[in-house]
């Protein structure tokens, strides 16, 4: 009984937490400022289950993923591929992305340049970040590689290309759930 007592009031409080100012429903900021908007997982073509997470430093007014895409703030994409893939599928999945969101020639290989090596190993950090000061999206890879793309327009392209219309619906909740 005691311990159910304790899972009840540490729950509770958990869900308490959560309601924070600003942030009402949503995941609390972590150390870096960052909050969760979404988590997905999904498979590409050639077979490899990635994770797609999305965070940003500051929740847009309208709780929407078109929102996400317009937002002026820090943001990012923390892409982990969940078992060895090639870079080959890892440029196909982002291209399949971009031009699905009619992107791939403004990016024209800006950013999937930036997988250098062969293999990319499971559980390795991608991140896709865009920063509001420098108007600059990067792509970094984990002991690989980084590619930049500049502007706002850059950036509403590459969320698009997770968040946008084209999207399935399921991935754009899925990553606007948390908010």
């Amino acid at each position: 009984m005691r311990i159910r007592t304790i899972q009840g009031l540490a729950v509770g409080l958990a869900f308490a937490g959560l309601g924070g100012a600003g942030t009402a429903g949503a995941t609390p900021p972590g150390p870096d400022g960052f909050v969760q908007t979404g988590l997905v997982v999904r498979m590409d073509r050639a077979g490899v289950p990635y994770s797609i997470l999305h965070e940003v430093k500051e929740l847009p007014k309208q709780r929407t993923s078109d929102a996400l895409v317009t937002a002026e703030v820090d943001k990012r994409f923390v892409i982990t591929p969940l078992r060895d893939a090639t870079c080959a599928d890892f440029r196909a999945m982002l291209d399949v992305r971009l031009t699905r969101n009619g992107a791939r020639r403004q990016l024209e290989g800006a950013l999937p340049l930036a997988c250098s090596a062969t293999l990319l190993r499971a559980h390795s950090r991608i991140l896709l970040n865009y920063s509001a000061r420098t108007k600059i999206v990067t792509l970094r890879i984990e002991r690989q590689g980084t590619a930049e793309a500049s502007g706002t327009d850059a950036m509403r392209v590459v969320w698009n290309a997770w968040l946008g219309p084209a999207e399935q619906v399921a991935d754009r909740k899925a990553l606007s759930s948390h908010m």
